[in-house]
């Protein structure tokens, strides 16, 4: 079974995967002062209307600068 498995690269750079970056998003913007609460709508609102964009990977990190 594994020697059928294929490693697809760059598979995030396909737009219909957007969404899995929303919760990295919620984050971003509680670091930026946002209450949980209202970032989490906010994204949610932008993932139902198809707007939600992700933002570009090197602006998301898990680590205190």
């Amino acid at each position: 079974m594994l020697n059928n498995i294929k490693v697809r690269k760059n598979i995030t750079e396909n737009p219909i995967y957007n969404t899995i970056f929303s919760t990295e998003e919620v984050n971003r913007l509680v670091k930026q002062g946002i209450p949980f609460r209202d970032a989490y709508k906010a994204v949610s609102q932008m993932v139902k209307t198809s707007t939600f964009s992700k933002t570009h990977l090197a602006e998301y990190v898990h680590e205190e600068v």
